[in-house]
């Protein structure tokens, strides 16, 4: 009986795994310099993105003389580059969050609408300045009771500075455009209707963007 109590107790020792093992006291212990750090907390996908920052708050006329000075400054493809495209509009273009490809300007006028000027870069030859003005009153369709510019006056000053035009209007698909050559530089000017529907003495610009025919297209033209 004495042996098979000896024997139970040395079983139960070393399940314990602490007879033989070395007490420490709690005052020699060692720094915890084994101990894994903590890991530094990323940002993860869910984390909001800072907000754009917003430009001044501009009158029409000031976003208008804007828009010329940035379709005056452009006149090669090498011009499409953020520092020139400032230095003409004035603004400081920024990167929106997760757009790599887009540099841009926003702001809202005293008209009660907003501007929005945007430098993209999709690959090195598709380069493109756009102009965009929002409003909060338009339709579904992109029409509004509130007018940027008239259309004619924009086709005017286009006209003036040498652009070749062309009516590219397709009323069944909606597409309410005119293009603007010069050399193998284009401007794309898209307008809307003002007061009534279809009413084409009476619109008003909607979308403005400046780029260049890919240099393989436009030698294969001439």
């Amino acid at each position: 009986m004495h042996l098979n109590t000896i024997a139970l107790l040395l079983a139960g020792c070393l399940l314990l795994a602490g007879c033989n093992a070395p007490s420490v006291a709690p005052a020699t212990a060692e720094p915890s310099a084994r101990q894994p750090e903590e890991p530094a907390v990323e940002p993860t996908a869910s984390e909001p993105e800072p907000p754009l920052p917003k430009g001044p708050v501009l009158t029409p006329e000031q976003v208008w003389d804007k828009l010329l000075a940035m379709i005056d400054a452009i006149g090669q493809r090498e011009d499409l580059n953020q520092q020139h495209i400032e230095q003409a509009i004035g603004l400081t273009l920024h990167q929106p969050p997760g757009e790599p490809h887009a540099k841009r300007a926003h702001g809202d006028t005293t008209a009660g609408w907003g501007y929005l000027f945007s430098l993209s870069q999709f690959t090195e030859e598709d380069i493109r300045m756009s102009f965009l003005p929002y409003h909060p009153d338009a339709d579904g369709q992109g029409n509004s009771p509130t007018c940027t510019w008239r259309t004619e006056e924009l086709r005017a000053a286009l006209r003036e500075r040498g652009f070749d035009e062309q009516d590219m209007t397709v009323q069944g698909a909606l597409y309410f455009n005119w293009q603007y050559v010069r050399g193998p530089m284009v401007v794309g000017v898209r307008y809307y209707f003002n007061e009534q529907r279809f009413d084409f003495s009476n619109t008003c610009v909607h979308h403005v963007r400046v780029s260049f025919v890919i240099p393989e297209f436009y030698r294969g033209a001439e």
